[in-house]
């Protein structure tokens, strides 16, 4: 626009333009009003420099006419109000999504399932992350099915194992191109093997069961959640949740920001352990809480609250209780508790967490 000389298409020529209508308006005007904002927000605001000159001392301001029973008031009033409509009756889906939500910002929990604000996904060309935690989950439930009860650690055979990953990637990306697909075969196997060699070190274990159905009801919240693998350690029993990205584990003290594993451990009063499972091609890990009294090798098992696993069950539910009383009484109030939650969050444009924070 530059090169071609468009009109105003430079700073420069915006303001030669805006000094020759004013000056256009005071020629052809037998009065001329001039006004300009006193304030943005709680700001003072000075006169644009065209108008500094014109700028007279008086003050013009429009006749305020009231109805006669309106009562004026010294002073705006503040009215807090944390709550939108309530949770309704029933079952609802989701997962755990729901009270993770509630645990990182209760408005965002209530804008989400309430408003429907889910955060759209992305288009995208290649393989978003929720593309690769299904096919993840697809070669991990293909893989242990076939063996359901039988005692662990398993030995898979390779036809086992490329058939798994064959399956999946047919199911879940079979869109994408066949060079892509024979370098994520490869990718898949690497990381089939070094978790298959990790779970070999595991003492006994059974799978009893893999993306399982289940329903938890905590307070007058009502969720049902898909598990994605449920172990059997003698009479005990494990759930093992799969992540592609990185795991963080939920407190024993302070306030709950990671609750998806404790509300696993409410869906039977057998569990006694609730374990995250990174699957990487380098570094797999299974670590989570359990009860001292399982047998889990040399996996990475966190102390439960005072070395009690009836004690943390306790403190889950009771936590739970009162995430599930935020959600189900419609607790919204703008109050990020997990660190950095904001920087990832789509709705801040909703909740004006910024102007509140320039406020305060």
């Amino acid at each position: 626009q530059r090169q071609f000389g468009l009109p105003r298409s430079t700073p420069a020529d915006e303001l030669a333009f805006a000094a020759s209508r004013l000056e256009h308006w005071q020629h052809c005007s037998e009065q001329m009003i001039i006004s300009h904002p006193r304030l943005r927000g709680e700001r003072p605001v000075e006169p644009s420099p065209l108008i500094r000159d014109l700028w007279k001392t008086t003050e013009f301001q429009l006749p305020v006419v009231h109805h006669p029973y309106f009562q004026s008031q010294p002073a705006l009033e503040a009215v807090p109000d944390d709550h939108g409509n309530p949770l309704p009756p029933g079952l609802h889906g989701g997962g755990t999504g729901l009270f993770t939500n509630q645990a990182g910002c209760p408005f965002r929990a209530w804008a989400i399932s309430r408003l429907g604000l889910a955060e759209p996904r992305a288009p995208h060309a290649f393989p978003d992350p929720l593309d690769r935690g299904r096919l993840f989950h697809g070669v991990m439930q293909l893989l242990y099915q076939r063996h359901l009860g039988e005692p662990g650690p398993i030995d898979f055979t390779e036809a086992e194992i490329d058939d798994s990953i064959a399956s999946s990637l047919d199911s879940y990306y079979l869109r994408f191109p066949r060079a892509f697909l024979d370098r994520e075969r490869e990718r898949l196997l690497q990381v089939v093997k070094v978790w298959l060699e990790l779970e070999s070190n595991r003492p006994p274990f059974t799978v009893d069961a893999v993306e399982t159905s289940r329903e938890v009801a905590l307070g007058d919240v009502r969720i049902s959640l898909r598990v994605d693998r449920l172990d059997r350690i003698e009479d005990a029993l494990i759930i093992i949740d799969y992540k592609t990205g990185p795991i963080s584990l939920p407190v024993t003290e302070g306030f709950l920001i990671e609750p998806q594993l404790p509300v696993y451990a409410m869906t039977d009063q057998r569990v006694e352990g609730v374990f995250y499972a990174r699957l990487d091609e380098t570094k797999p890990r299974l670590s989570g809480i359990a009860s001292t009294d399982l047998e889990m090798g040399a996996i990475r098992v966190n102390a439960a609250h005072e070395n009690s696993w009836p004690a943390q069950i306790e403190k889950w539910r009771q936590e739970l209780l009162d995430l599930a009383a935020e959600i189900s009484s419609g607790y919204a109030s703008v109050l990020p508790r997990r660190p950095g939650i904001c920087d990832r969050c789509h709705l801040a444009g909703l909740c004006r967490i910024d102007e509140r924070l320039e406020i305060t």
